[in-house]
């Protein structure tokens, strides 16, 4: 990946032939997608083990939002996708692993955004809920899931057999491995969606996450 990057962005001079640029981009996406996919199988499988170790801390949750939008903003850009974020002015703080806050918000992020049609819409909301419940919820206006195959996608490797689907590459693991780390952090996730109008999946932090507030 690394000398595929190198050539992509021709650091040491032009390559000359644009069709080696290409290529090299070719290699460097599918290097970054399996390296992606090898992440993910050992991150559930550490998990299922129960060898996975949270590293808790209270989290600015405006951080890791800017953080995680930063990361998916080109392509939601080149779907010409609007990417909205509310958060409470101060935002809670929440006693979590960092790393699998922002891990949850990546994956559910990308999710929406990959099945999300050109020109659509996706906010993302961090909250204070009843009993100082902390909500960290994504909503779309995807093509959305049928409530027959809504078990099958929170199963690791499941995939919806669908046209729209398979236009898209993806292992089936993104949602299991959010629900559990979620669980790891005693909370929960729901998931509603209605296909051809859109999802939302919400993460529900119990209000022992909620630092300075009578949490930890």
């Amino acid at each position: 990946m690394g000398f595929s990057e190198v050539i992509m962005n021709e650091m040491f001079g032009p390559v000359g032939i644009p069709q080696y640029v290409e290529y090299s981009t070719d290699i460097h996406n599918s290097g970054a997608y399996l390296l992606k996919i090898i992440n993910e199988i050992l991150d559930l499988s550490k998990i299922e083990a129960g060898k996975f170790e949270l590293s808790e801390e209270d989290v600015d949750l405006n951080e890791v939002i800017s953080a995680v939008d930063l990361l998916v903003k080109g392509r939601s850009d080149i779907k010409d996708i609007t990417l909205e974020t509310v958060v409470p002015d101060p935002p809670p703080r929440l006693y979590a692993d960092k790393r699998a806050i922002k891990q949850m918000l990546l994956n559910l992020l990308s999710n929406a955004i990959k099945f999300t049609p050109q020109g659509g819409h996706i906010k993302l909301t961090g909250a204070i809920g009843a009993g100082n419940q902390i909500l960290l919820v994504v909503s779309d206006n995807s093509i959305g899931i049928d409530e027959d195959d809504l078990a099958i996608v929170l199963s690791p490797f499941g995939q919806v057999d669908s046209p729209l689907a398979r236009e898209h590459q993806g292992t089936g693991l993104g949602l299991p491995l959010v629900k559990a780390m979620i669980e790891m952090h005693d909370g929960t996730m729901e998931l509603d969606s209605t296909s051809g109008v859109g999802t939302t999946v919400t993460l529900c932090f119990p209000a022992s996450r909620l630092a300075g507030h009578g949490g930890r």
